[in-house]
């Protein structure tokens, strides 16, 4: 019972994950008028399909061999932490400033 619980929550996760980076890429020129925010929504794109490829390749192999999802999932942990160290260094504005006047205010 308990093997089964975590196979359909690794399913869950697996494709949500999945699911809200496609959302997230789909919507990808809605924002073209925010270029400071275009980098963050890509990264953050990336980690979700490398989390959710992680945990459909988990369920899909029958949660036997880990070395794989250990794989994509320090994949997508390295991505978020990326992420994080650009808010630490540019704030939520990611891209460095050129010295061209800002249109998106």
């Amino acid at each position: 019972m308990q093997q089964e619980l975590y196979q359909t929550a690794q399913l869950v996760c697996g494709i949500f994950c999945l699911g809200m980076a496609l959302t997230l890429l789909k919507s990808f020129g809605y924002y073209g008028i925010y270029p400071y925010y275009r980098r963050i929504r890509l990264l953050i794109a990336l980690a979700l399909a490398l989390l959710g490829a992680g945990c459909l390749l988990h369920w899909h192999l029958g949660c036997q061999p880990v070395w794989p999802y250990t794989l994509l999932l320090l994949a997508g942990l390295g991505v978020l932490i990326a992420i994080f160290y650009n808010i630490y260094e540019y704030g939520f504005r990611l891209d460095k400033y050129d010295g061209t006047p800002r249109t998106d205010l």
